[in-house]
């Protein structure tokens, strides 16, 4: 199978915890099953050596895909693990010209969440920039949650896109991704019918991660005791009811395994 791992962070290049140890030993394992596996990250100018990785990619995010009044460009760049896993960079100095990934001094970034509306859109289109069509997008955590709305909502129709099933990892239910809605309509250019409470809509404000667990084809988290849990309400940090609905969709699978 063709593999589009998606993350904020994949260690050997940028890490914080847990979720950059998982985006580099499974995509590895997973090549050494016999799939095809890339990797794409943003390019945070802090990463070492990051000009040393060669631009293979040039594209932009339209209207359509991001804020209606800007057209935001962006580079791929591609360095590799172990000498055969891709690694693909997202490079954008407006969104990744940053000194840390998600903040400064125990601050969260003010526009986190439309870096990462950003990050999503570009991920899928360097699909298409590479000629690269996957058979499944594993996306991880709120930073990628978008994702798999942007594909049905954005690009359906589109014959790269269609086939494609996606899979949506939890590996922290508490970081979620919540902007008030009028912001984050301006940022995304999703339509009005996305915000309501079936979808994005949480407690009158949007919730990325919401998004992603409710347009994923299937949900993964990091062990069974975590996936039972979160469908409690007092682990499920207020999407209890959403995930105990998307059970026969959710699986723990141990990290490590």
């Amino acid at each position: 199978m063709n593999i589009l791992f998606i993350a904020s962070e994949a260690a050997g290049l940028v890490k914080s915890g847990g979720l950059a140890d998982v985006a580099k030993a499974l995509p590895l394992q997973l090549l050494a099953n016999g799939h095809n596996v890339k990797v794409v990250i943003p390019c945070y100018t802090f990463i070492k050596d990051y000009l040393n990785f060669p631009i293979i990619g040039k594209g932009e995010l339209n209207s359509a895909q991001t804020n209606a009044d800007m057209h935001i460009p962006f580079q791929i760049r591609k360095t590799t693990m172990n000498d055969n896993l891709e690694i693909w960079l997202i490079e954008c100095q407006r969104y990744f010209d940053r000194t840390s990934l998600y903040g400064d001094n125990n601050q969260a970034y003010g526009d986190n969440g439309e870096r990462f509306a950003f990050f999503s859109a570009a991920a899928i289109e360097a699909a298409k920039v590479m000629n690269f069509k996957p058979d499944i997008v594993h996306c991880n955590d709120w930073h990628t949650a978008l994702i798999p709305v942007y594909l049905r909502e954005s690009y359906n129709g589109d014959p790269l896109y269609d086939p494609i099933k996606t899979v949506f990892t939890i590996h922290n239910l508490k970081f979620q991704g919540i902007w008030d809605l009028k912001t984050f309509k301006k940022f995304t250019n999703l339509p009005d019918y996305i915000f309501t409470p079936d979808k994005l809509e949480f407690k009158k404000d949007a919730n990325m991660l919401k998004g992603g667990l409710v347009y994923a084809d299937y949900i993964t988290t990091v062990s069974n005791t975590y996936a039972y849990e979160i469908q409690t309400p007092y682990y499920g940090e207020g999407l209890d009811g959403l995930l105990r609905a998307k059970h026969l969709q959710l699986r723990g699978i141990l990290n490590g395994i």
